[in-house]
């Protein structure tokens, strides 16, 4: 359907951007009140078992707040992005991710991220990895891994596995 310079978009688009808005904020009360629900649920635990529901809870309202927030003030969401994706990507991403699931316990947590890492970056990886490139990615997974292992272990004091490795 054409329409005149200067005329209103149709009405469809309208009305499926509204639908979009209202899909968003009906996620974030969810959000909000699942991350209720988990501050409510953690009060029967002990103080030690309740910091990481806590924190997780904390951060999904937060983040489900800040979202609602930004829709109040009329900020727009992201554009849509355009299919370009490759299905055998796809389906290599679903493969290790499942792979680092089954080899955490055996591994452990440590030596299983930093290969599950890895294995998502050369799947995701378009262009050839130079020597400098891979240095970067191995230097990346060490740091981001290494962090989440320290969040998760000394400050949330969630257990990971421990494995032959680590």
């Amino acid at each position: 359907m054409r329409t005149e310079p200067g005329s209103s978009p149709a009405p469809e688009r309208a009305r499926g951007a509204s639908r979009g808005d209202l899909g968003t904020i009906v996620l974030c009360v969810l959000f909000v009140a699942l991350g209720g629900w988990m501050i409510a649920g953690s009060m029967a635990m002990s103080p030690l078992g309740a910091v990481f529901p806590r924190v997780i809870a904390g951060i999904m309202i937060t983040s489900a707040l800040a979202i609602l927030g930004l829709r109040a003030l009329g900020r727009a969401g992201p554009a849509p992005a355009v299919e370009t994706g490759s299905t055998p990507r796809r389906l290599l991403l679903c493969a290790a991710l499942v792979a680092w699931a089954v080899l955490m316990p055996r591994l452990g947590f440590f030596a299983t991220s930093i290969a599950g890492f890895l294995a998502v970056l050369a799947i995701a990886e378009y262009d050839r990895w130079t020597a400098k490139r891979t240095a970067a990615y191995i230097a990346a997974a060490l740091a981001l891994v290494g962090g989440f292992y320290l969040l998760f272990v000394e400050v949330l004091l969630v257990p990971v596995p421990r494995g032959v490795l680590f």
